[in-house]
């Protein structure tokens, strides 16, 4: 899938069109429920920002993941957009998104280049709410991951992750925390995605499939 067949569609995404949590839900862990901003707001949730960055890469549109590096936390190893927690200091959450991802990755990405926004998520384990920005490069980004944060990039072709032969059903097990369930998850290229990631994912994908 070519970026210019992509951008028309995510221009004409208002939030008032968006499929929001009816798309996020079809990625969602089990035990999962649709979260209010009057819950987000009564659960004192802490803000963050991601940002979904298209480019060409080989003819086909990529879009950028990272995969966090092992640590003692509820996100370790996954994988994730390049985003983080909001600081004081940002003046709005697309500052968030663009500042984050020029860490994590080492790419500047402008405000020019930020094109939507989707649904809000709102992440239980973490208690973050988290904001996904829409941005495109007419280059081919050269990537610097931050090693403190960043295992590895990994950069995924939207037509895979499209396939729905790449949706797939994944066993997470905790054994520090004793958990163990399914979750529907993409796996692309020896790359799972699952959790809020994959919700995130599956909006944008419904967007682009429709």
């Amino acid at each position: 899938m070519r970026l210019h067949q992509i951008l028309p569609k995510i221009k004409q995404i208002r939030p008032d069109n968006l499929p929001g949590f009816e798309a996020q839900a079809k990625m969602s862990p089990p035990m999962r429920q649709q979260f209010t901003q009057a819950d987000i707001m009564r659960l004192n949730a802490k803000k963050s920002a991601v940002l979904v960055l298209l480019y060409e890469k080989n003819q086909q549109t990529h879009i950028v993941f990272t995969q966090r590096q092992e640590y003692n936390g509820a996100h370790s190893g996954q994988i994730s957009f390049p985003g983080g927690k909001m600081d004081n200091t940002d003046p709005d959450l697309t500052y968030t998104a663009l500042r984050e991802t020029a860490e994590e990755v080492g790419v500047d990405v402008t405000r020019d280049a930020v094109i939507g926004e989707l649904s809000y998520l709102y992440v239980p384990p973490s208690n973050f709410v988290i904001y996904p920005y829409i941005a495109h490069l007419e280059e081919l980004p050269q990537f610097v991951p931050e090693e403190k944060e960043v295992k590895r990039i990994i950069e995924l072709p939207v037509q895979q992750l499209l396939n729905p032969r790449n949706q797939q059903s994944y066993r997470y097990h905790n054994k520090r925390l004793n958990i163990e369930f399914d979750s529907p998850s993409y796996s692309v290229e020896g790359t799972t995605i699952w959790g809020a990631t994959a919700m995130i994912l599956s909006e944008l994908l419904t967007i682009l499939d429709a």
